[in-house]
């Protein structure tokens, strides 16, 4: 907080405005005068983070604040108790720039700017607007951006630019010398190279060992100096729990920092909340809203949820061909769950024409994504020879395979079905009422969909843990409340057969606190961890299967 301020009193319906200079006297103390208490102010912080409450005390006066929000440049607090005529709300607002900040103006733009820069990096320079990340010239980019770090070797900007073009080259040599550059720029207190970090550990990419809890640590480092991308992930964490206790109150908070900002994502996953009623009252209204805030924005997941709510006709007039549009807009770009959705509707001619030639399309993309609804569609495609493919029990065994890995009870019945005829190769009656020729999307989709863009992603990603667990046993050591403990899989025979390693993510107290186990000779205790600690916690499971897919588990340990 050192340096000069405008202090923002907001009391009784009027405000002014008063520029302060703050002087550090002390850890996380500061003393300055303020216009809205008489004589000179201490200022306590809490913790000395950006999410900090604070305590203003003085002759006369002792007021506690807690935090409402902060970004790199704003600090506000609101009133919570004290005595002295504390104001209701406090907003600080920089007048210079923290020290930090100097590298968005310290060299003048240079060209690794105009090829490397990030669109969500607050700190490039003023008139670059910025690059994605699949439209940087990787080869341009990395030379011009060396060529700036060489005369510049201490800028974090440049190391964090160059960083990107290094992962958009891609190469396994080029991928670790970006994560040393977000490295160095994180350490330099860089929140965009804070916040890409954090996604390589969440991510276990980048050469690094997946980490939720330093994901976490890092996001937070990021979101408590008004990152927006960071307060969107790191409510992701709170939303499912990684790296953190889930914590739905937490998931909005960081949702509604991040959409204070304008992310686009971050309205896309508050919509989810209120959808769900998670965290906020559920209100079908305020969820339409925000989804169309991020739909407007390009956001894929935005796009779907929203067609998703007019296809259901949740807090808007239902209107198929609108939900079309919107599936469309999400499945061009990518979007598995928005494919399967727009082919559904293709499939039976709601809100488009019907066509059968595109509905197989559609789902195929989908089913190439691993989209469980879509391998089960695109078999039942293939078991009646319908939308141009050929009829093809084989092939819509091995789809039903796929979906029934994954848990869709529809695609085990029909793959069960399937098994028990004596001639796979004749059917030619049309498939049993239990199995719809047809489903809508609102009626199959509303326990995928809702949840979070991130969650619905990982949803759709490789084979179900299905009726797989982490179990423990446990052993007391000595008489110091030690204990040896060994976390295990649990499974049917088939299953287990099908896990190529499992990751485990310890407390991260722990050194090394990821550990692989690869193979198993003990059939009691397959995929066996051995560890020993004075204290339970949650364990995380990666399960890596052996067709390259993999799904995630999380055990308490139990004493």
């Amino acid at each position: 907080m050192e340096g000069q301020w405008t202090i923002k009193w907001v009391a009784g319906g009027n405000s002014k405005l008063e520029q302060v200079q703050f002087h550090r006297n002390a850890l996380n103390r500061h003393t300055a005068a303020l216009p809205f208490f008489p004589g000179l102010a201490t200022i306590t912080v809490s913790d000395g983070t950006g999410g900090s409450d604070i305590k203003v005390s003085g002759t006369g006066f002792d007021c506690l604040y807690v935090y409402s929000s902060y970004n790199e440049n704003q600090f506000a607090w609101t009133y919570k108790r004290g005595e002295g005529g504390c104001p209701p709300s406090a907003k600080f607002l920089r007048v210079s720039l923290p020290r930090t900040d100097i590298a968005r103006t310290d060299t003048g733009v240079l060209e690794c700017d105009r090829l490397a820069a990030s669109p969500l990096d607050s700190r490039r320079p003023i008139g670059i607007p910025g690059i994605p990340m699949e439209k940087i010239d990787a080869s341009e980019a990395v030379r011009a951006c060396q060529d700036d770090l060489n005369s510049h070797p201490n800028n974090p900007r440049i190391a964090f630019q160059r960083a990107r073009a290094l992962v958009k080259a891609g190469s396994p040599a080029e991928l670790s010398e970006a994560t040393r550059l977000y490295r160095l720029a994180a350490e330099q207190g860089y929140t965009s190279a804070q916040r890409n970090l954090a996604d390589l550990y969440r991510d276990g990419s980048g050469g690094l060992q997946q980490n939720d809890y330093e994901a976490a640590r890092l996001y937070r480092l990021a979101a408590d100096r008004g990152n927006a991308g960071a307060q969107y992930s790191l409510g992701y964490m709170y939303d499912t729990g990684r790296g953190v206790p889930k914590d739905d109150r937490e998931a909005v908070h960081f949702y509604e920092l991040a959409v204070e900002q304008g992310d686009a994502g971050a309205h896309a996953n508050l919509g989810g909340m209120y959808a769900n009623g998670r965290g906020v009252p559920k209100d079908d209204r305020e969820t339409v809203r925000l989804y169309r805030v991020a739909a407007n924005q390009g956001n894929a997941a935005g796009q779907r949820r929203l067609g998703f709510m007019y296809e259901s006709g949740r807090g808007v007039v239902k209107d198929e061909r609108e939900a079309a549009r919107l599936y469309e807009g999400a499945a061009e770009q990518g979007d598995a769950v928005a494919r399967t959705n727009l082919a559904v509707l293709y499939e039976g001619g709601r809100g488009v024409t019907q066509n059968y030639e595109e509905a197989a399309r559609l789902y195929r993309r989908a089913a190439e994504q691993k989209d469980a609804r879509a391998q089960y569609r695109l078999g039942i495609f293939y078991e009646n020879g319908r939308g141009g493919l050929p009829k093809n029990d084989r092939e819509a065994a091995r789809l039903y395979g796929l979906a029934a890995n994954q848990g869709n009870q529809a695609a085990q019945a029909a793959l069960t079905r399937l098994n028990s005829e004596d001639h796979p190769g004749a059917h030619t009656q049309p498939l049993p009422a239990t199995v719809p020729a047809v489903a809508s999307s609102a009626q199959t989709l509303s326990a995928k969909d809702d949840p979070q863009s991130a969650a619905s992603a990982q949803s759709n990603l490789g084979v179900t843990t299905g009726a797989l667990e982490i179990k423990n046993t446990a052993d007391r050591v000595g008489t110091n409340n030690e204990w040896k403990w060994t976390a295990y899989m649990t499974g049917p025979p088939e299953q287990i057969a099908k896990i190529h390693c499992v990751r485990y993510t310890l407390h991260p107290t722990f050194p090394d606190p990821v550990r692989e186990v690869c193979g198993t000779s003990d059939l009691k205790h397959p995929f066996a961890l051995s560890a020993s600690g004075w204290g339970t916690f949650n364990l995380r499971g990666r399960i890596l299967f052996k067709d390259g897919s993999s799904s995630e588990l999380t055990h308490f340990l139990k004493f």
